[in-house]
Order: structure tokens, then C-alpha cells, then sequence
């Protein structure tokens, strides 16, 4: 189970749009948070097909954040 702790008010991004769009570009090779947010950019098109994309596509620096909340051991 994935939970959000960011503070409802101030969320642009949906949580799982951040946790999909970096599983995919991790497995199309992007290792660094820039790579990831220019994966996204290229292929919006297909992102949005199955993700809302709610606030367009997030910074190098969002992704990276988000990606930090998240409790691996939960």
C-alpha cells in the first residue's frame, strides 16, 4: 500500500502518476531525475493514455522529492 504524505492542499502531482512515470523510465534506462522528467515529456502522449497527468508533467526536483517520501518499509 502507497500512501502520500504530502500535504493535501499543496499537491499538484498524483502520487502514482510520479511512482509509474519513474518506473517506466527507469526501465527504458533513465537513471538520473532529468532523464526521468525527459522521459515523460517524450512520451506524454502515452503516459496519459492510462495516467491523469493532473498539473502536466512535474520538474526533475518533484520527482525526485516525491520519490523520497516514499517508506520502504511499509
Amino acid at each position: 500500500m502507497l500512501k502520500d504524505k504530502r500535504q493535501k492542499g499543496k499537491v499538484i502531482y498524483k502520487i502514482w502518476d510520479i511512482v509509474v512515470v519513474v518506473i517506466l523510465a527507469v526501465l527504458a534506462d533513465c537513471n538520473e531525475w532529468e532523464e526521468i522528467e525527459d522521459y515523460a515529456k517524450e512520451e506524454k502522449d502515452f503516459l496519459k493514455n492510462f495516467l491523469k497527468l493532473t498539473g502536466n508533467i512535474p520538474s526533475a526536483k518533484t520527482y525526485e522529492r516525491v520519490i523520497s517520501l516514499i517508506d520502504v518499509k511499509s
